[in-house]
């Protein structure tokens, strides 16, 4: 049930995504709908994070290194992200019962780390709703970050109730919660998110009487270039003839769109066996399908064309994890080129057209082959 869950939210992201990226670049930065547009994308982004720790349950999280990304990321721009995220909570339903909540942040903008963006804001995003909880009456909540013998302490403190030494011992247990309402997971899944970044997260009593949480994470000053992340350059995409294979027209129009934008030369095929014969007929660069699909799947595609065309590159594009697609193809001799894991970003379609055109080296930092 939950294998199923994941595919369906993921292919349901996609447009999701797509849509609001090629919006917010056509939007200019000083647009009123800019912030809006962010947050849009930043909230898709972090669900696709829930559906992928999802996937970590049913497959108990061992093809989970696989899966995570090594991105440069800012943890000013985390913070704010989830404070905006969970606006709801501090301000709007706290305006309702009559409480205020007064958000800090003392984060320097060269604190830079190498992970998950999407990871780091749910972290972020948990611990900010814990202090909430914590906080029934409001007060101050502080967000704070010190730089220490090449780590970065990521501190959220309170003014909350706080909790006895052995409920602090016990915190990051999964089910484990002092509170009547919740699941008990929150502070456990913050633990997976920091010990998958090399780190690790603690909790400790302050002087306010509440909880200070502390995350430490592996500083990375030296991946970055004036303390600030690079553009993404969607230059290798331009002039690409791709073919998209997908049952789902929404999906079909969003990659169609997206693909459109970066400059490639787009088919389409509601089906696999439009889509074998569109691959048959015309020259493409890339052919890009969905693995389940009524009739002819997305293995019979793959299969099919690698016997009649071996030099074509082919993608799978699935809302199942990377490792489900490659038990897929295990028994096969053909297998497909790349794997895109939904919902799909322009970013992820960029690194792997830049394999296309011999860039490996990039390539091999966010795309990831089968078999």
């Amino acid at each position: 049930m939950a294998s199923g869950v994941a595919h369906d939210l993921n292919n349901a992201l996609t447009p999701v995504l797509v849509f609001s990226d090629l919006l917010k670049n056509e939007c200019d930065a000083c647009c009123e709908n800019a912030n809006a547009l962010e947050m849009i994308q930043a909230g898709a982004a972090h669900a696709g994070q829930v559906v992928k720790q999802l996937q970590y349950f049913y497959r108990d999280g061992s093809d989970g290194a696989a899966e995570r990304a090594n991105e440069p990321v800012n943890l000013l721009n985390i913070v704010n992200q989830a404070k905006e995220l969970c606006r709801f909570r501090w301000h709007d339903e706290a305006v309702k019962r009559g409480v205020k909540f007064d958000i800090r942040v003392d984060v320097s903008d060269g604190s830079l780390v190498l992970g998950n963006e999407t990871e780091l804001v749910q972290l972020v995003n948990n611990l900010l709703f814990n202090a909430i909880d914590a906080m029934p009456d409001g007060g101050t909540i502080i967000v704070s970050t010190v730089h220490k013998d090449g780590l970065i302490e990521l501190t959220v403190s309170d003014q909350g109730v706080g909790m006895s030494s052995d409920e602090r011992d016990k915190c990051f247990e999964p089910f484990f919660s002092t509170k009547n309402t919740g699941t008990g997971l929150g502070l456990s899944v913050c633990y997976g998110i920091a010990r998958r970044h090399g780190g690790n997260i603690r909790c400790q009593e302050n002087s306010f009487g509440g909880c200070d949480f502390v995350v430490l994470l592996p500083s990375n000053l030296a991946n970055f270039e004036g303390g600030r992340v690079a553009g993404k350059d969607f230059s290798n995409c331009n002039g690409k003839r791709i073919l998209v294979i997908d049952d789902d027209q929404i999906v079909l129009t969003s990659m169609s769109a997206m693909l459109k934008s970066l400059g490639c030369s787009v088919d389409l095929a509601h089906d696999g066996l439009s889509g074998i014969s569109l691959a048959k007929e015309k020259d493409y660069d890339l052919v890009i399908t969905d693995l389940g699909m009524p009739g002819i799947t997305g293995r019979d595609v793959v299969c099919d064309l690698k016997q009649h065309r071996p030099d074509l590159r082919i993608a799978v594009a699935s809302g199942w994890s990377g490792h489900a697609v490659a038990t897929e193809f295990q028994s096969d001799s053909s297998k497909p080129d790349f794997f895109i894991e939904k919902p799909i970003v322009a970013a992820a379609l960029n690194t792997l057209l830049s394999e296309l055109s011999g860039d490996t080296e990039s390539a091999a930092q966010a795309s990831s082959k089968v078999g």
